[in-house]
């Protein structure tokens, strides 16, 4: 039997919740709209595999940040980062940031994304 998206969805049920979530996510177009393929993520995770909408929060933003990273050569060093440092590995050696520095980032992004 050909495999089709719908036996996919179907064999999504029997994974694990974290596997379930990745293959949610390798199957979102890369233009597509990314909050609402988390959202559905989070509603797939609850339903068909019993989870609390707070761990279902959670794997599912893990799945998302794991296929987002597929093929990156960076990585977040655990054991150098802290609650308030975060430590980056690249080729080029670590990068540090603050959890200000990542706020400010971010406050700048949004800032820059609504001005377009």
């Amino acid at each position: 039997m050909p495999t089709t998206v719908n036996s996919i969805q179907r064999d999504t049920r029997k994974m694990a919740p974290a596997d379930a979530a990745l293959t949610h996510y390798l199957r979102m177009p890369e233009s597509g709209d990314v909050e609402g393929c988390i959202n559905s993520c989070i509603e797939q995770l609850i339903v068909e595999h019993g989870l609390s909408r707070t761990e279902a929060q959670r794997v599912a933003m893990q799945a998302y940040a794991d296929n987002r990273c597929i093929n990156r050569r960076e990585w977040l060093d655990i054991d150098r980062s802290t609650s308030n440092l975060i430590t980056i590995q690249t080729s080029s050696g670590p990068i540090h940031f603050t959890v200000a520095d990542v706020m400010h980032a971010m406050e700048r992004y949004r800032a820059e994304s609504t001005v377009h």
